[in-house]
């Protein structure tokens, strides 16, 4: 039997709309990050944030219209995790 992988992340909340789904998610370092989950025609769409935080302010983006600056990227075995 192998050894039971640390996970790296784990949900801290879960928001709902008609046709989305935002997932708050709470990092090793307990920064939190936001995962979209949107159903369009049919298809659902997921959008995996790569940073913490973020400098461009997309006016579709939640994170843009809070005080959260730009801190990190995401790790590889975040984002791999995750994933």
């Amino acid at each position: 039997m192998g050894l039971k992988k640390k996970m790296l992340w784990n949900i801290c909340k879960i928001l709902e709309s008609k046709n989305s789904k935002k997932y708050l998610i709470e990092l090793e370092d307990n920064l939190v990050i936001e995962i979209g989950e949107i159903l369009h025609n049919g298809y659902i769409h997921l959008c995996i944030s790569s940073q913490v935080g973020c400098p461009v302010n997309c006016i579709h983006c939640a994170t843009t219209y809070s005080d959260i600056a730009f801190f990190r990227n995401i790790t590889f075995d975040e984002l791999n995790d995750i994933v």
